[in-house]
């Protein structure tokens, strides 16, 4: 989740993402005013958006792979930083900080047995497929989240094709042997994509557009 509380008597708004950090939310500042939105394309079709690019932030990333921690490839673009209540004035030209308020997540401290996880995922997945559609596709990698998923949908939806899906470069790619695997084990409708070198200058600025802040591996334009 990401949250934006708006305190109109104190100009300012107080953000929030979750402790994960699995949404996005990004702070501009135009003028007088402050922009936010989940999207970098929603703040640039903003008129008057600052398209200055962050040069450190490029570094940073062609250094380690990612964008370093409260930065963005744009210079006036800032993320609201994960678990951490960010306080932003309207007119003080400040941004979500590394000095933001952090919200200790509270975790249980009880033992969790197996069969207790187990039967949780099989019933989520089971009300996934209670309006019995006629088909379900499942996006397959080599690792074992994916191939659990993908086998509690094989077996509460009996009724139901199951088709799987994985991209990954051709010539013993891990990702593509792993998944095809698990599919035959299934006896999934299994479905291969082969993405090759040559297409890597054509998919990478669509990714880009898609996905905004990359990460460093190499599946990324898959």
């Amino acid at each position: 989740y990401c949250i934006a509380l708006v305190d109109i008597p104190k100009q300012q708004i107080r953000f929030l993402r979750d402790n994960i950090g699995v949404n996005t939310l990004y702070v501009t500042r135009i003028g007088r005013g402050l922009a936010f939105c989940t999207e970098y394309k929603c703040l640039r079709a903003l008129a008057g958006f600052d398209r200055s690019i962050d040069l450190e932030a490029i570094k940073g990333f062609e250094r380690t792979g990612w964008v370093p921690s409260g930065l963005t490839f744009f210079s006036q673009v800032k993320p609201v930083l994960p678990g951490k209540w960010s306080k932003v004035s309207y007119e003080d030209n400040s941004f979500p900080s590394e000095a933001a308020s952090s919200i200790t997540p509270a975790i249980a401290d009880a033992f969790v047995p197996v069969e207790v996880v187990a039967d949780a995922l099989l019933s989520a997945v089971e009300r996934l497929g209670a309006d019995q559609p006629p088909a379900v596709g499942i996006m397959l990698s080599s690792g074992v989240d994916s191939a659990l998923i993908a086998e509690l949908v094989a077996r509460s939806m009996k009724q139901i094709t199951v088709k799987s899906f994985t991209v990954g470069h051709n010539g013993g790619d891990p990702e593509i042997e792993g998944a095809r695997l698990t599919a035959l084990a299934l006896g999934l409708e299994h479905h291969e994509l082969f993405l090759e070198p040559s297409e890597f200058s054509r998919l990478l600025p669509e990714a880009m557009w898609a996905m905004e802040n990359p990460g460093g591996y190499d599946e990324y334009p898959c």
